[in-house]
Order: structure tokens, then sequence, then C-alpha cells
């Protein structure tokens, strides 16, 4: 089946899968099978309509019938259905487990485990499996080949064909693809302030693209000579991918690891020193900086003096916190990713504020446009207002401004071209 044919589903389908979801939640597990039983009839439906079915027929132990619609979940072996395979997966071991056919159970969770190893973490916490535990069978596929100890909080398995990082005790992520060498003839570091900043430019050899001859045993020692090497220079992100160099950190914080908060806010205020706007983005997509650093780490840290007094000063008569963003017009999306609810925003480059969102009323306006003289290199003004003053175009204007946008309680203005 392809993507677009299962993912193209009628408004009656839709409306279906949350009326069954919804019945799902309350275990009407009996009008479940009744209404999609009866849709069944003329409609071969969907996997996501499959699986509801399935499981109001395993919850009413009518388990060789669920067996059949698992199966053919499982069967669909597209790509973008892979959560609901596992899941399928995961489920016909259970049924297997019902009738005590262990070796199917084992069989189907092995399948789980090498293509998503939390499932290991999952049935080992699901006390429906503990009968499999001791199992000599089951203790084969759960454990791994290899193992590496970068230190006392971080370690690497290997299972079957997948490099497993732990972070404090826990599966943090499966590693994807090892990068194996570089091309020399391109390789002017001095010029590139990350791992993944290079490699935004130059493509590296992974072990991707030499699949045929690289085994899982030597993707897992290049993967922990990694982050070893990372661990050993005080985590420094810049050696390491972004995803996992900036993800196990944050891990560490979470767990109190001694330091590791220190050095996680660190190393996000070096990586946005970089300018590189890719970094920016993966901040705000990874809700960082708003959660981790607060308005003085923004200021002092990442604008020059002169900046910082100013919009310490613009901040307090504001009186709402101020945190970093990238494209504030793009920040008005609905929905946008690039916005907080709790602050107002400002972008920056080269330790200069380029734009900035402020908020005008009766007690502050002369103060805060006294503040603005102070950022030379403010491009666009994003003014909310209460109050505003009769003359502010004016003012604007002889400070190089124009404006470009004007609704209810929001004015744009932008320096003149």
């Amino acid at each position: 089946m392809t993507r677009e044919k299962w993912e193209v589903r009628t408004d009656k389908e839709w409306k279906l899968e949350l009326k069954t979801q919804e019945l799902l939640e309350q275990k009407e597990f009996e009008v479940i099978i009744k209404i999609l039983s009866e849709f069944f009839k003329s409609n071969s439906g969907n996997i996501y309509l499959w699986e509801i079915y399935s499981e109001a027929l395993i919850n009413l132990n009518q388990l060789s019938k669920a067996l059949l619609w698992l199966d053919r979940i499982i069967e669909t072996n597209e790509l973008w259905a892979k959560e609901q395979i596992l899941r399928a997966l995961y489920n016909r071991a259970y049924i297997y487990l019902l009738r005590n056919n262990f070796d199917e159970a084992i069989k189907s969770l092995e399948e789980c485990f090498l293509e998503d190893v939390r499932y290991l973490e999952k049935v080992m916490k699901d006390p429906r499996f503990s009968v499999l535990l001791d199992l000599k069978k089951f203790q084969e596929i759960i454990q791994p080949s290899k193992e590496f100890k970068v230190n006392e909080y971080i370690t690497l398995k290997l299972y079957g064909k997948k490099t497993v990082i732990y972070v404090c005790g826990e599966i943090y992520s499966t590693c994807h693809t090892a990068v194996l060498s570089i091309p020399t003839e391109d390789a002017e570091y001095l010029d590139y302030d990350s791992i993944d900043e290079f490699f935004h430019y130059i493509e590296p050899i992974t072990s991707e693209k030499l699949d045929a001859s690289i085994t899982p045993d030597v993707e897992f020692w290049v993967h922990c000579s990694n982050i070893q090497a990372w661990a050993d220079f005080n985590y420094d992100t810049r050696i390491l991918q972004d995803y996992l160099a900036f993800g196990i950190l944050k891990k560490l914080s979470d767990n109190e690891v001694k330091d590791a908060l220190i050095i996680f806010r660190e190393e996000i205020i070096k990586r946005l020193k970089s300018g590189w706007i890719n970094i920016l983005l993966f901040f705000l997509e990874e809700n960082y900086i708003s959660s981790y650093l607060n308005e003085d780490d923004l200021f002092s840290s990442l604008l020059n003096q002169e900046e910082a007094l100013a919009m310490e000063r613009i901040a307090k008569l504001t009186r709402l916190g101020y945190t970093l963003t990238t494209d504030i017009e793009e920040s008005y999306l609905e929905g946008s990713r690039f916005r907080s609810k709790e602050h107002f925003h400002f972008s920056m480059e080269d330790g200069y504020v380029s734009t900035l969102e402020i908020l005008l009323d009766y007690n502050n306006h002369f103060l805060i446009i006294d503040c603005l003289r102070r950022l030379p290199r403010l491009d666009k003004l994003h003014i909310f207002y209460s109050f505003k003053p009769r003359n502010l175009g004016y003012i604007l204007q002889g400070l190089g401004f124009e404006l470009f946008r004007h609704e209810e309680g929001l004015m744009g203005f932008k320096k003149h071209s």
C-alpha cells in the first residue's frame, strides 16, 4: 500500500476514529466491535481503525480474531506506519503469552526490539510479561552483545545492529549513522564553529553510505569513540552532533548530575554567540532558551555592555521578561514554535539587538523611546500599546524608522532602507 492511499481518510473514517477512540478510553469494547464490524462489511477501513478494533478484541478475549487484525497491520510493512506495526507486534506477543506460546511471544518481542530498543525497556516494566524474564531464550535477546562505559552516567550497548545510549541507567536514544571520515580536501575546520555546522556544508562519509562493508561492531565502536571524546573534552558540544550533545546534557541536568546544568547552560550561550541560525532554530524547537536561560543570561552574555544596559532598562519598564527568538514576524503566526506566551521577544546579531518587541503605556513611553536611541543596529520594532502618543510616528521617524504594519494594539516599524 502506498502512503497516500492510507493517509487520505474520508470524513466518515475520521469521525469513526474519534468516536471509537473515545469508546476505547471508556472501555466500551463491545460497542466498538459492533460499530466497526458493521463498518467493515462495506469498507476496508484503515490501519488506525484496525488498531482500535484489535485492541477491543484483545480486551474481550477474542484472541484468534485479534491476531488476524494484528497480522494485517504488520503486513502493511510501510515505514510511515512503524509505530502502529510495533504496537501490533507487542500486542501479538501478549496474545501468544496468554496462549503459553512463549517461543512465538519472544519472537514477536525480538522484532520489536530490533526496530526500537525502547520496547525492551517497556517489556521489562510490563508486569504482564514478567513470566518471560527468567527464560534463557528471552535472556539471550535482551543481553547486549557489546557494552562500553563512557563514565558513571553514560553507557553504550549494542543490541543486534542497534547502538543504544543509556544515560543515568535509562535508555536515552538509539544512535543513527556514524561519521567515519571527512573529505580532507574540504576540511577547513577553523572556518566552522561546530561539527554540525561543518557537516551542513561538507558532506561526510557515513556508515549508512558504506553499509555493505561496515559491521554493526565497527559502527558501535565509532559511536563509543565519539562520545568518549566529547565527555573527555568536558562535554564540548562543538565536537558532537547537536541532537546528541545537548540531548544527553539535558538528561544529565534533569537527573541533577553535578555541574551538568551549569555546563548545559554555558554550552547554549556559547553556541548562541556563534550566530549560526541553525543552532538557534534547534534551541527554539527544543524550547531550551526560555526553559534554561533567564533574561540576565541573554542580556549580559550575548549583548555588548551598552545594549545590555538598554535592554535591562526596557525590560523593567515593560514589566515582562524577554527571551530570544529568530524572525519575530514569523512568531506572530498561529501555533508558531518560535513564540513564548510568557515573554516579549528580541533577536540579535553580533552582540547587537536587531529586532525588538516593546509595550508602551502612558507611564513608560518617554523612557522606553529614550532607550531605543541606545540600540543603534535595531532594524525592526514591534510596539504593543495601551496608550499611543500622538507624535509617536514622528519621533520614530527621527530615529530612522518608518511604519510598515498597523493593527489594533500593534504597530510595526522598520529602519529606512
